[in-house]
């Protein structure tokens, strides 16, 4: 019954792909549209497969635990349907006592968190594996067939956005050329949070350039469910995306002087950073998610760690730390802190990464023909926030990688554009 009902939801989704495909790409061939789901679906399957078999000493990982985790909340279901409801809603203090007993038994629900609210990222993937788990019969690569359609949904919507102002290239490329990036294919096809997140980062994007538009209905509904899905599913990239999408619309308005505006804005930060009490608290809380992962990476005896740098809170600490907290995201692993098949893949993908981006720079002057000054501001200033957050705070290799997924999926469709010619 389950592998009949996989069957139904990837058909119901095939002539779901079709219908939206039909309206935001009506000239690209559906069969070119199906594989690459389909390459997505068979990444995300392989993804469990190495954890369910490859490390086997890692059961425990986030793919695995997600999923029986979600098993354990689907008992709550079965006892009392409407206890199950608030449980979801993050209402009526999710049962806590009521239930202990199954949450005891999560790994990722954590009793520490005892009646918090909805906005814990592991409680949410929690959730949404046992509604999908219900929906697709508890058969796990029904969740993957879930996650993938996600994830490749807000791919597209992700490149539409940027094409709607672009000109001089085919999006086929900059398609394929996302959905087949390395770390990309692999953590955003999988049942976890770089799924749902994916979605989140393509509807956001949409709503910022629709707003640019002045599109305002659509463009501020796109953006707030798109930031409201990052917020429940990786609030990190809420924040890190925030800023750049009110300097793109901004940018709209202020055309001439796009460049005095990024600058000006960056100016403020740092005074509101090393001169105001809630810079002190900024540094403060980036100090102890960097102390937590110190801890956790020491406790788990990860396999891969990193140094991290210090956090900067004196400015002449800013330089050495911003970009070591950039070297850190964007090129580890090093090749000598192989330890495993997904770390060796790592290392392939910094290199074709950094080739990428060589060419980016060496041909600048059609990158901005193609993709406009508006939308490269955008896109630097996102991977500069994301990265420094990510460089600043994560001591795992393999935690780095899948961390800076978010950066690489919006950067990716411009490198693989650049090498279109005109």
């Amino acid at each position: 019954m389950s592998w009949v009902l996989f069957c139904l939801w990837f058909a119901l989704f095939l002539v779901l792909l079709r219908k939206f495909t039909k309206i935001i790409f009506p000239k690209f061939n559906f069969l070119f549209i199906t594989t690459l789901w389909i390459i997505k679906i068979l990444a995300g399957t392989f993804i469990w497969f190495i954890y369910q078999f490859y490390y086997a000493d890692e059961k425990t990982g986030d793919i695995i635990s997600y999923y029986s985790d979600a098993k354990e909340l689907i008992k709550i279901w079965k006892e009392n349907p409407r206890d199950f409801i608030d449980v979801i809603l993050g209402i009526a203090g999710n049962h806590e006592n009521r239930y202990a007993d199954l949450y005891n038994n999560m790994r990722y629900w954590y009793e520490e968190w005892k009646g918090s609210n909805l906005i814990i990222e592991p409680r949410n993937m929690i959730r949404l594996n046992a509604i999908i788990s219900l929906l697709g019969g508890g058969l796990f690569h029904t969740n993957t067939l879930f996650y993938s359609f996600f994830s490749y949904i807000g791919i597209l919507l992700l490149i539409w956005a940027f094409l709607r102002n672009s000109k001089d290239t085919q999006p086929e490329w900059m398609l394929a050329g996302t959905v087949l990036f390395p770390s990309v294919l692999a953590w955003t096809s999988a049942a976890m949070r770089e799924s749902p997140m994916m979605l989140g980062i393509g509807l956001t994007i949409l709503g910022a350039q629709l707003n640019r538009e002045k599109k305002w209905t659509y463009g501020l509904t796109s953006l707030t469910v798109g930031m409201w899905i990052l917020v429940l599913f990786k609030t990190h990239v809420a924040l890190t995306i925030f800023l750049p999408c009110v300097l793109f619309i901004a940018s709209g308005w202020l055309r001439e002087n796009m460049l005095g505006l990024y600058a000006i804005t960056f100016f403020i930060i740092l005074i509101i950073l090393y001169s105001t009490t809630l810079g002190d608290l900024i540094f403060q809380a980036i100090a102890k998610k960097r102390e937590n992962f110190i801890n956790v990476s020491l406790v788990w005896q990860a396999r891969s760690t990193v140094p991290v740098p210090e956090v900067p809170i004196s400015i002449i600490q800013l330089p050495h730390s911003f970009l070591h907290a950039l070297f850190n995201s964007y090129l580890q692993p090093m090749p000598w802190r192989i330890s495993g098949v997904l770390d060796a893949l790592a290392v392939m993908e910094n290199i074709i990464f950094l080739i990428l981006i060589v060419v980016f720079i060496l041909s600048r002057k059609s990158v901005l023909h193609k993709f406009g000054m508006d939308n490269l501001l955008f896109v630097v200033s996102f991977l500069i926030l994301q990265g420094t957050l990510i460089g600043l705070t994560t001591a795992v290799a393999g935690a780095i990688v899948r961390y800076k997924v978010s950066a690489l999926s919006v950067v990716i469709p411009f490198l693989v554009g650049n090498l279109q010619k005109r």
